[in-house]
């Protein structure tokens, strides 16, 4: 993804502005050490000084706490740490172009920016490279930053700092700076998904892996190595979705709970974390030098509904081809009492690589559908046959015979039982596998999924909060592109009413 027009002439214009930058008035070594000790030091107030002294064509506001905020949660945290937020936050000035320069002041000798392609990271690297050569007042009290070296797409300082552009695509072993003996210490991907990809969950999950893996591991395992993964949560398929979707489920497998709260600034996995900064947090805003509260119903007007959760507030939806976010209503669950009947129903994607392993559990009380549980994940069998023996539990406890259990035995899915049953018996519980009846689907996927478009669009189901609905919204919104296991479980569960009206001669507009 190349920069458009707009984003040049937006470069350009810092460019320019950069060169008139003036060097400080009536200067002495007094003054100049002065404001080197300041920028040395190691906290919010150096940094503060730092970006407003020596960058005032970027930084023209008052940062606000939420930019102090992700700035402690950085400095605090190695490993990968993902950063997303509001349009014009400011998340790429502040952590793609100042903090870098910052840290190479403090001692950084090897940084890495990476984008979704490679021409998009050298525009990155060279206008950092052009603060270098024209910034006078960065120079002037940090000599060493000036430019030695340039070759195609790495640059050497004069202190042999080495600063290199790659695309996400590229292989990035092998990246020690010859020049002093040492591996990367920061690591800066901006915007590595594409628009081309959104209907494609495959695409984000490799580059997910690929992060967290290969790139993460570039760097020295002994030391505080910070990969800063710059993004936007706009649509499920891409990668920074997905990360924050596995470190929702660390913290589900760590605190044993279905819900996590999801209203937080940071979400901490397993040695990973990701910053979310919403613009607005009880009706006002984060950041009035920027956006006033008064001017937050006109932002909302210009955006429309979907476009402010997801520009805005950081919402992974997207308006699909055929199922729309909206149409996913949550509502006030009836008591159990009321339930009739209870059915959950398993698709273990026994087999298939990546796919996604789904649980659902749906009480209807004679006039609406209620999804009780929304389990989809990609996991290990294991994971998988503890939520189920847990769920079992409490849907027996709840609903007594009105709960029936059922999962699908197509693809040689039958060992599913056998090999659950084996579970139990190795961690010494009551084997439940004969609790559960086979299904054996014969119709067309596509067909089956799309039947749930009236009836999802008329509100008569109603979803649970939280959970792993962000995940079954996400792959139905994206179908008939993506993945299918949570549509396909949904409506293998909603089949097991005999009061599901399916209407006939549904039109099939996915043939997977």
């Amino acid at each position: 993804m190349k920069f458009n027009k707009t984003e040049y002439k937006r470069l350009e214009d810092l460019q320019s502005r950069e060169i008139n930058i003036p060097i400080f008035e009536n200067d002495n070594p007094e003054k100049r050490a002065k404001r080197i000790n300041q920028v040395q030091r190691n906290s919010w107030t150096a940094f503060d000084f730092f970006a407003k002294t020596y960058f005032p064509h970027v930084v023209n506001l008052e940062f606000c706490s939420a930019h102090r905020y992700m700035f402690n949660v950085v400095q605090r945290s190695s490993g990968v740490t993902a950063i997303t937020g509001f349009r014009g936050l400011g998340k790429s000035a502040m952590f793609a172009f100042i903090y870098p320069i910052w840290k190479l002041i403090k001692g950084e000798k090897n940084i890495i920016y990476g984008a979704a392609n490679l021409d998009q990271a050298e525009e990155k690297k060279e206008f950092i490279a052009h603060e270098f050569e024209n910034n006078k007042r960065l120079l002037h009290d940090f000599p060493f930053l000036k430019i030695k070296d340039i070759d195609d797409n790495v640059f050497f300082l004069k202190n042999n700092a080495k600063i290199r552009a790659v695309s996400i695509k590229q292989t990035i072993r092998g990246t020690m700076n010859s020049r002093c003996a040492k591996r990367p210490g920061l690591i800066i991907l901006d915007d590595i998904d594409e628009e081309t990809n959104v209907g494609n969950m495959t695409i984000g999950h490799r580059k997910k892996n690929k992060i967290l893996k290969e790139i993460q591991g570039t760097m020295d395992p002994k030391g505080e190595g910070k990969v800063l993964w710059l993004g936007n949560l706009t649509h499920p398929n891409f990668a920074i979705c997905q990360f924050k979707d596995q470190i929702i489920g660390e913290i589900k497998s760590n605190t044993g709970s279905d819900i996590v709260n999801d209203n937080v600034f940071c979400l901490y996995g397993n040695e990973k974390r990701i910053i979310q900064i919403p613009l607005e947090k009880n009706g006002k805003s984060l950041w009035e030098a920027q956006y006033p509260t008064v001017n937050l119903p006109k932002i909302k007007e210009k955006y429309g509904q979907i476009g402010y959760l997801q520009e805005f507030l950081g919402k992974s939806i997207i308006e699909g081809k055929i199922f729309k976010a909206s149409w996913f209503i949550t509502a006030k669950f009836p008591p159990d009492r009321e339930m009739r009947e209870v059915k959950l129903y398993i698709d273990s994607a026994w087999g298939r690589k990546g796919c996604f392993r789904s649980i659902f559990a749906i009480g209807f009380n004679g006039y609406n559908y209620y999804v009780l549980k929304a389990w989809c994940r990609q996991c290990e069998s294991s994971k998988m046959y503890e939520y189920l023996y847990q769920i079992y539990g409490e849907l027996t406890s709840r609903f007594g015979v009105r709960v029936s259990f059922f999962y699908e035995a197509n693809f040689g899915q039958t060992r599913i039982m056998d090999d659950f049953k084996d579970w139990c018996e190795k961690r010494g519980k009551y084997s439940i596998s004969y609790q559960f009846r086979k299904v054996f689907n014969t119709e067309n996927k596509n067909l089956r999924i799309e039947a749930l478009e009236p009836v999802i669009e008329s509100g008569k189901i109603v979803f649970c909060e939280g959970q792993d609905m962000q995940t079954v919204i996400g792959q139905f919104t994206a179908y008939p592109d993506g993945y299918l296991d949570a549509p396909d479980a949904l409506a293998g569960c909603m089949e097991r009413f005999s009061g599901y009206g399916r209407k006939k001669g549904i039109r099939v507009r996915g043939m997977k």
